[in-house]
């Protein structure tokens, strides 16, 4: 598949496993500069920072934090940079949930219409954090705060969490498309995630 650029982009890759069972997220930004590797390395750091202080405690034990990297998505071939420090291992005890079990989060824009929604699917949680077939309050409150943690962080800064368009009415674009978020929602209900293995942009 060709390469599709897309200004003022940058790609986080948030890369999780569980045993044999490996899972990635992509958050997007749009920042001035992507091809400054320093800010590649802020958002990775910034991204793992947040993930271990919002996720870490209600991740299920056997769960770990690979890796965070960050890619220049503006031009082919472009720079990445990978969080500073080791990844994390999660603190919940008890029996863990599969990790295609994911708490799904919508991710909103000033634009209506699917180009301009964004969905997120975060888990490696254990059974603790699940009441009655949803999700409890309490992980509920914390996928938000994650969100919030990095995107405030971020966005002070000139690096603005995003939802990436690459097709519009089912036609590709020339260029990806970046559109910032502004409110980001938890769904109650549990979907199955379908993973991605190892998918690099």
């Amino acid at each position: 598949m060709a390469f599709q650029p897309t200004p003022n982009g940058i790609l986080a890759v948030q890369q999780m496993y569980n045993g044999a069972d490996i899972w990635q997220n992509h958050f997007w930004f749009y920042t001035s500069d992507p091809t400054d590797t320093g800010v590649l390395q802020l958002v990775a750091d910034t991204l793992s920072t947040a993930s271990y202080t919002e996720l870490q405690n209600l991740s299920d034990t056997e769960t770990h934090l690979d890796y965070v990297r960050v890619f220049d998505m503006s031009q082919e071939g472009g720079a990445y940079r990978q969080q500073a420090g080791a990844g994390w291992s999660g603190q919940s005890s008890g029996d863990r949930l599969p990790p295609s079990l994911a708490i799904g989060v919508t991710h909103r824009t000033e634009k209506r219409g699917r180009s301009y929604r964004g969905r997120s699917y975060l888990s490696g949680f254990g059974e603790a954090s699940m009441v009655e077939g949803e999700w409890a309050g309490a992980l509920k409150t914390a996928v938000l705060a994650f969100f919030d943690s990095f995107q405030t962080d971020l966005g002070e800064l000139g690096h603005y969490f995003s939802v990436h368009s690459g097709y519009h009415n089912g036609v590709k674009l020339t260029n990806g498309v970046l559109t910032f978020v502004l409110l980001s929602e938890v769904r109650s209900l549990i979907p199955v995630h379908q993973r991605k293995r190892d998918h690099r942009p």
